[in-house]
């Protein structure tokens, strides 16, 4: 079976709308693992920051901590945040309980749900082929569309992004981790604006306009270097 195929630009939309994960999940098929692969993949696109999918969501659904288990009972597995019996958790995971409705009985975030998967397995409560065996593998991974499509971009892509270097699109500021040629965002064009704000920066620090061109001079021209017009015939 393939992976979701999904169009980043609508997923996009969808984030920014404030959609909350369990929306997400149930709009894309997708598990709380494979929610969290689609937000790493529009991460490293460029295209959203992970501050804008943190501030979607509360941070007490993204804290967990588990109790009941041998951790806790030597003083481990505590949490600032909410806290989980592990047995409890166990058996919801064995009986094949949604994702979503984990999420909703433990009122956790897809990264809180993560959390708790891996404090059961690290517990040793449960086993990561417990985990891994409660979703097919195609809804704990995605396809990202749209964005890498319109860029003529492929999946290798997203391997080679480099995500320590920021940046912000000149034209509407939305943060991103490159500079695109055409913003996925609000569809500038990056080449064309930069050379018209250069060009209105010209003008504003321009000695002289050529009154057939248009164009910005340094100092003033009986004959335009550019055009070739005599001024003094035009006037």
């Amino acid at each position: 079976m393939a992976k979701p195929k999904i169009d980043a630009k609508q997923a996009l939309e969808d984030i920014r709308s404030g959609t909350d994960d369990q929306t997400l999940m149930a709009k894309y098929g997708l598990s709380a693992k494979g929610l969290q692969s689609l937000f790493k993949k529009l991460i490293l696109l460029g295209v959203v920051t992970r501050q804008e999918i943190d501030q979607r969501t509360p941070e007490s659904l993204g804290d967990v901590g588990i109790t009941g288990d041998r951790q806790s009972a030597l003083g481990g597995g505590k949490s600032p945040g909410r806290t989980v019996n592990a047995q409890e958790a166990a058996r919801d995971v064995r009986s094949g309980v949604p994702d979503a409705d984990l999420m909703e009985k433990y009122r956790l975030s897809a990264k809180g749900l993560q959390s708790l998967f891996r404090q059961l397995v690290d517990a040793e409560v449960v086993s990561q082929r417990e985990i891994d065996a409660r979703m097919p593998w195609t809804e704990s991974t995605v396809d990202v569309l749209g964005i890498l499509r319109q860029h003529g971009l492929d999946r290798s892509y997203i391997a080679k992004r480099d995500t320590d270097v920021p940046s912000n699109c000149v034209a509407c500021g939305v943060p991103q981790t490159m500079e695109f040629d055409v913003c996925p965002t609000c569809g500038t064009n990056v080449s064309e604006f930069k050379a018209k704000r250069m060009e209105r920066k010209q003008r504003e620090k321009a000695a002289w306009i050529c009154p057939a061109c248009g164009r910005p001079q340094g100092k003033e021209y009986a004959e335009c270097p550019v055009c070739g017009v005599i001024v003094s015939k035009l006037r």
